[in-house]
């Protein structure tokens, strides 16, 4: 798994995921969102074409890191899901509480 982290400008950032996002590689993205955080970034888009796995743990946080941007005045945006990665998202209807964008 990997994690690159682009900021855009002054309140936007970039995050990619490469390969696993699973319970190992969840405190990595958290470090990462934290800084972003602490640098007055209101809205991550988080790329995840290239996002081959997703576990429990990696879509809870998905979810808390949304919540709390939304708490902040923020935006939480899922960039170009696989479609394995979109159905699994639809099927736990985490589709309902995070924005997915497609290119």
């Amino acid at each position: 798994m990997g994690i690159n982290t682009s900021k855009l400008d002054e309140n936007n950032a970039l995050i990619k995921i490469h390969g696993e996002f699973d319970i190992k590689s969840c405190l990595s993205f958290k470090e990462e969102v934290l800084q972003l955080l602490s640098d007055d970034i209101k809205e991550i888009k988080v790329d995840i074409s290239e996002m081959d796995f997703i576990d429990s743990p990696g879509i809870g946080l998905f979810l808390s890191t949304s919540f709390a941007l939304n708490k902040l005045g923020g935006e939480f945006t899922l960039k170009s899901p696989q479609m394995h990665i979109y159905d699994l998202l639809e099927a736990t209807q985490v589709t309902k509480f995070l924005i997915l964008e497609n290119d």
